[in-house]
């Protein structure tokens, strides 16, 4: 009979060997192995977390330092805005318009032009009545007569019709006087070698005309003083003024 010699069956490493070094460990050691390996595994979570919050931090800080500038900006105008609608508007000082300057004031026997007219104002006189062949005018109490004495002469090339007595007197306390329609109507009736036109006067070119009008005003004028004014006869308010004028001026 033959007999083949044949190797005995392997059993399994894995299987013949857990065994035996499970046999060969006692319950402390296995604890200790355990152990070292849920240390690790909480590690390893440890540090995987600690990864994650820097990365975390890193990206923050990426995205922070892009919108900066933005940021900035608009914090700046937020502030500014604030601070300008904080402020008062104030309103610019009106400055008052420069005063003009006084009117040039004319003398006695002195030629002035005014449009087309020339004026000579030769004499001013206070007279305290006007006698006349019908009856003697007086001005009223605490008043006087101031006679003004002129020439005018047309500058033109045709005749002019103009009012007669649109001269005015105006004292120092700005107070203007029109000319006295009853003391012209007395020296109208008075004067000899002087015309005296009540209304209107019509004036011809070239000519010089010698006229004469009146006012009534307080006697505390005539020392104070006081000017005439001469008024442009068109429609313009172009003037001419002469004086300031006294007693000493106006002879009785």
């Amino acid at each position: 009979m033959h007999v083949k010699n044949e190797p005995p069956a392997a059993l399994p490493k894995s299987t013949a060997a857990l065994p035996a070094a499970q046999e060969g460990k006692s319950p402390a050691m296995r604890q200790l192995g355990r152990a070292a390996k849920t240390n690790s595994a909480v590690t390893l979570a440890i540090v995987g977390g600690l990864a994650l919050v820097v990365l975390a931090v890193v990206v923050k800080r990426v995205a922070d330092s892009s919108h900066a500038p933005s940021s900035l900006t608009t914090h700046a105008t937020s502030v500014t805005s604030t601070a300008a609608a904080e402020l008062p508007i104030q309103a610019p000082t009106p400055q008052p318009p420069p005063a003009p300057p006084p009117p040039q004031l004319h003398g006695l026997n002195e030629r002035v032009q005014l449009g087309n007219f020339a004026y000579v104002v030769s004499a001013i006189n206070g007279l305290t009545e006007l006698a006349t062949a019908f009856k003697v005018e007086k001005p009223e109490d605490g008043a006087m007569f101031i006679v003004v004495s002129y020439t005018i002469e047309n500058l033109g090339n045709q005749t002019e019709t103009v009012l007669a007595d649109d001269f005015r007197l105006v004292d120092t306390q700005g107070r203007q006087f029109r000319p006295s329609s009853h003391a012209n109507t007395a020296l109208a009736l008075q004067l000899k070698d002087t015309r005296k036109d009540l209304i209107v006067s019509e004036l011809q070119p070239g000519i010089k005309h010698v006229m004469g009008t009146v006012f009534e005003v307080p006697l505390s004028v005539t020392k104070t003083g006081f000017k005439i004014v001469i008024p442009d006869k068109g429609f313009g308010s172009n003037k001419v003024e002469l004086g300031m004028f006294t007693m000493a001026d106006a002879k009785q």
